[in-house]
């Protein structure tokens, strides 16, 4: 797994994730998602779902870091609603 960080913020990720690692909808019943090409994370899209849902407004992130490897993938941000 691989993530990449813009310099406007914007998170991509590819390579090989299973369990969502790769922070893409799944598309198979095994749970695997192999990106060849970088695809832009959509970092609070089920959240802001929700909470669009609840008639409240939509919050957005700024990524401040991010980090990758064999295991894990995580990023540290702010959030404003």
């Amino acid at each position: 797994m691989n993530l990449a960080l813009t310099g406007d913020g914007d998170v991509y990720s590819w390579g090989y994730g299973d369990n969502g690692a790769l922070g893409h909808e799944i598309d198979d019943m095994q749970g695997i998602c192999d990106e060849c090409r970088p695809r832009k994370m959509e970092v609070l899209k089920k959240i802001n779902a929700g909470r669009r849902r609840k008639g409240k407004s939509e919050m957005t992130a700024i990524v401040h870091d991010i980090s990758s490897g064999g295991q894990h993938s995580g990023m540290i941000c702010s959030l404003l609603e």
